[in-house]
């Protein structure tokens, strides 16, 4: 609630119906301690049931990144902390879990650098998130006035990263860009290192894109 430079504080909606009618409920959820709020300075993401330990998680981006980790209820225990990165990093979405739970995925892109646009990073954790090691992908091309086109676009050179692991064990990151695709990047060795960035098979301009597997797979 509120504005990101006057915050008034987080409700939750809740639906018992599928969706159909919400209430509104107070957000309680505990603090890390010893830190600013990163509930008034961070965006917090949804959250993520870890495959292996059961406990949630989530990553909060920033000028801190770090992954929250609730053992137990998150709505009743204060949740340890491990900073991903000291980069400012913003966009980063729910952890994903690769390899069978065993290595965990966060990623983003930079805040600091470029207010236009920033360049993705992605980074993997094999110890729970303790620790974090990185991969920076490369810039995407601009955009250049070129017809169709009747003006220059906002540059987003290659943001937004959203990920998943494929079946056959490859890792998957569709990018956004101010071109006429959202760019793509393939992973061999779980995140460590990426393919050069190429156009994907889908259309779409300074558009967020999101993968969701279903249920059957």
């Amino acid at each position: 609630m509120g504005t990101a430079k006057n915050p008034s504080g987080l409700i939750t909606l809740v639906s018992k119906d599928e969706g159909v009618t919400w209430k509104q409920e107070p957000f309680s959820i505990k603090r890390p301690e010893n830190k600013e709020d990163p509930f008034f300075t961070y965006i917090p993401t949804s959250l993520k049931r870890d495959p292996v330990t059961g406990d949630w998680l989530a990553v909060m981006d920033g000028k801190e990144p770090y992954l929250a980790r609730w053992s137990g209820n998150p709505w009743e225990v204060t949740p340890t902390t491990h900073k991903i990165t000291d980069r400012s990093l913003i966009m980063m979405r729910p952890p994903i879990f690769i390899r069978n739970g065993a290595r965990i995925i966060a990623a983003g892109h930079n805040a600091s650098t470029n207010l236009n646009g920033g360049w993705a990073s992605v980074y993997h954790s094999d110890d729970g998130g303790e620790t974090w090691q990185d991969a920076h992908l490369e810039k995407a091309p601009d955009h250049i006035i070129t017809p169709p086109h009747q003006g220059l676009r906002w540059q987003n050179p290659g943001v937004e990263p959203t990920i998943v692991e494929l079946k056959d064990g490859r890792v998957w990151c569709l990018l956004r860009t101010s071109l006429d695709r959202h760019y793509e990047t393939w992973s061999e060795d779980g995140g460590e290192t990426w393919s050069p960035l190429s156009p994907s098979p889908f259309w779409g301009t300074i558009t967020m894109k999101t993968f969701h597997r279903l249920p059957d797979g």
